[in-house]
């Protein structure tokens, strides 16, 4: 990750984090905590094959750009996949791209068939690029991106996790 983004790390530890404390109001266990914990610290590395103009694109992705990135995403989930102690962990991140409403990728899948933990961590992805985006765009607010997350709750996002990250216990 350090090799292609001197910023993946850092990136990777703020969307862990930022998971976690989701994951804890969403009364998660703490294997499960762990887990995800593990998961979105990870969730950079299914973008390694992702041009990063793609990963925060300032415009709306073109078809052949997002056949570009889907074909990224399976080698990076491929790359995960030959690592058979991350079993688990790629399990997870196979829905990273999967949307709320259904019109995500691999699977197309939506709502309750995205497993709880791919659903914290797309949360906390877009919080994350929100306040601290890699293509030069001036940082949101945290009300900015609260905002924003409560806009695309039931689209991209689950609304009752949207809901809790914005309104923790």
């Amino acid at each position: 990750l350090d090799l292609k983004d001197p910023r993946a790390r850092v990136t990777s530890e703020k969307v862990r984090s930022t998971a976690l404390a989701l994951g804890e109001s969403a009364g998660m266990e703490r294997a499960e905590l762990e887990a995800l914990g593990e998961a979105a610290f990870l969730s950079e590395a299914v973008n390694l094959r992702i041009p990063p103009r793609l990963i925060s694109p300032t415009r709306p992705i073109t078809e052949p750009e997002m056949l570009v990135m889907k074909e990224g995403f399976n080698l990076g989930i491929g790359m995960l996949e030959e690592l058979s102690e991350l079993e688990d962990i790629t399990a997870t991140l196979r829905f990273a791209y999967e949307r709320y409403d259904g019109t995500g990728f691999p699977s197309g899948f939506a709502a309750e068939q995205i497993p709880i933990e791919a659903r914290i961590i797309s949360i906390a992805r877009e919080y994350c690029s929100l306040v601290h985006p890699r293509n030069g765009e001036t940082p949101a607010t945290h009300e900015q991106a609260i905002r924003a997350l409560q806009a695309a709750a039931g689209k991209g996002l689950d609304p009752d996790l949207v809901n809790l990250f914005c309104n923790p216990r």
